[in-house]
C-alpha cells in the first residue's frame, strides 16, 4: 500500500491481517484520506497494523484439527458473499441460509464452482438456494446452526475452511446477524472442547 507523501510504502499486503480485494480497496481509502489529512505515516501504519477487522465481517473464529472457520454472518446478500469468498484461498465448505430476501444465488455460482466444495443449507431459504445452485456442488441441508456446524466440519479435511456466509437475513432462527454469528462461534468451539 503506497503512497504517502511521495512513493513512501505506508504498509506491505502482508503485514495486513485480512484478506480480500474489498478490504484492500478500504485499506488504500484510509491511507488516502490519512494523507489528505496530513496524518503522522507512523501512526496510520500502526492503526492498520493493529486492526483487525469487525465481527460477524470474514472474522477468523477458530482453527480446529487444521480446518479455519470464519464468520461473515453479516453478509446478508449475494455480493458480501462473493466478496468474501474471493478472498479465501482455501477449499471452502460453505454454510448459507436463512429467511430469503428475494435474492439471486444463480449470481454465486461461479465464485461457489470455484471455490466451494460443499454447501451446507439451513433456515426458510434452502429449498430456494438448491434449486438455483444443485448443479455446481454437492449440498447437504440441515435444520439448525449446530447441524451445520457439525456436517461442514465432518465433511472437511485439513486445510479447508468452513465459511459461514449465509446470503440471507436471520430472522428465521435469530434475532439478527449478530446473534446468528455468536451461535456459529459458540458451536466452533464446542468442536474443540
Amino acid at each position: 500500500m503506497r503512497k504517502f507523501e511521495g512513493e513512501e510504502v505506508v504498509v506491505s499486503r502482508d503485514e495486513i491481517s485480512f484478506t480480500g480485494s474489498h478490504n484492500l480497496e478500504n485499506i488504500l481509502s484510509a491511507i488516502a484520506i490519512a494523507s489528505l489529512y496530513r496524518l503522522e505515516r507512523e501512526a496510520v501504519r500502526e492503526a492498520l497494523l493493529e486492526f483487525k477487522g469487525l465481527p460477524h465481517r470474514c472474522e477468523p473464529v477458530a482453527r480446529i484439527r487444521g480446518v479455519d472457520f470464519i464468520n461473515d454472518s453479516k453478509a446478508t446478500n449475494e455480493g458480501a458473499v462473493k466478496s468474501c469468498l474471493e478472498s479465501i484461498v482455501q477449499p471452502i465448505i460453505l454454510i448459507m441460509g436463512g429467511k430469503d430476501k428475494g435474492a439471486n444465488f444463480f449470481y454465486l455460482r461461479n465464485a461457489i464452482k470455484e471455490r466451494v466444495k460443499r454447501v451446507i443449507l439451513l433456515g426458510e431459504a434452502k429449498r430456494v438456494i438448491k434449486a438455483q445452485l444443485n448443479t455446481i456442488c454437492p449440498l447437504s441441508e440441515v435444520e439448525n446452526m449446530r447441524d451445520a456446524v457439525t456436517e461442514a466440519f465432518n465433511k472437511a479435511q485439513k486445510g479447508d475452511c468452513v465459511l459461514l456466509s449465509p446470503a440471507c437475513a436471520s430472522f428465521d432462527q435469530f434475532k439478527n446477524y449478530e446473534e446468528r454469528g455468536e451461535v456459529f462461534k459458540e458451536e466452533v468451539r464446542k468442536l474443540d472442547s
